[in-house]
């Protein structure tokens, strides 16, 4: 049995969108906040956001303001379910997302490892209105 490379959890060093000219945005500043983690039994959970997030009003989502928690939505995300990993490519199956969309779907990612870190890359997806390449690099913790 092949030993699975990507088993553990990975802290999010970097998080960048490129759009069909090369320029590169970062969604959720440069900063990002993040861990990814993939367990021997292929389940995964990913969770990242900015770091500079504005706290609410108080200790209570429910009773947060709608805009409140638009924007505290809006610079974070979240998504678990369980993975296949084969030949440079890990299959996300999701199982639950804060989109929920992506609900009972899959996401592919390109997988290029290097010792201690993980780069992960779609093909072509949404972002801020435009197709892009989201490239997320991590380190092992």
């Amino acid at each position: 049995m092949t030993m699975n490379p990507l088993v553990g959890t990975w802290r999010l060093l970097s998080f960048e969108v490129r759009d069909e000219r090369g320029e590169i945005t970062y969604p959720f500043g440069r900063d990002v906040l993040g861990f990814i983690t993939y367990t021997a039994d292929g389940h995964m959970s990913v969770q990242f956001g900015r770091k500079d997030r504005p706290h609410l009003g108080a200790d209570d989502w429910w009773g947060a303001t709608p805009a409140e928690i638009s924007a505290a939505a809006r610079d974070y995300f979240a998504y678990c379910g369980t993975y296949v990993y084969q030949d440079g490519e890990v299959v996300h199956r999701i199982g639950l997302s804060l989109m929920p969309n992506w609900i009972d779907g899959t996401q592919l990612r390109l997988v290029q490892l290097d010792r201690d870190t993980a780069t992960l890359s779609t093909h072509p997806m949404p972002v801020c209105g435009q197709l892009q390449v989201a490239t997320l690099v991590w380190q092992r913790v």
